[in-house]
């Protein structure tokens, strides 16, 4: 009967345990998670804006009024992405922004990504602890 009771003990534990894993992981998620936002949605789409500006630029003969919607819809684009960026996210968007303004910018898109990448990663490890206490004020320990 004892060890009916320990086994019934250690199955209820190790269920509980990968229910917080998965409670944690899925609340990173919500907490952070720039880099699918940024190199599947934000980066392809903000390069077709830039050449969709760039295009009108050039054929405009210096008259900005045939080039001013292009610019209008990367404003509105850099707006909208911006305000769906957790408050994590925005840490690593204004690192990001910081990193171009100051002249280190990227010279490759391998840079970009590993920049991300590595932003993400730090972000997701200091996540972790908050995406823990989320769980545990769920009831899942």
């Amino acid at each position: 009967m004892r060890v009916l009771t320990i086994l019934t003990s250690l199955i209820i534990l190790i269920g509980c345990s990968s229910e917080l894993d998965r409670c944690v992981e899925a609340n990173i998620q919500k907490i952070v998670n720039f880099e699918d936002k940024y190199l599947n949605y934000y980066w392809p789409e903000e390069r077709k804006l830039i050449m969709k500006y760039h295009d009108a630029y050039e054929s405009s003969n210096g008259d900005e009024t045939k080039y001013q919607d292009e610019m209008d819809a990367i404003i509105d684009f850099l707006t909208k992405f911006e305000r769906s960026l957790t408050e994590t996210e925005k840490s690593i968007w204004d690192k990001f922004q910081d990193r171009l303004q100051n002249g280190a910018g990227f010279e490759t898109d391998k840079q970009v990504i590993k920049f991300v990448k590595s932003q993400q990663a730090k972000a997701v490890k200091d996540a972790s602890k908050e995406a823990n206490n989320l769980c545990n004020l769920q009831g899942i320990y």
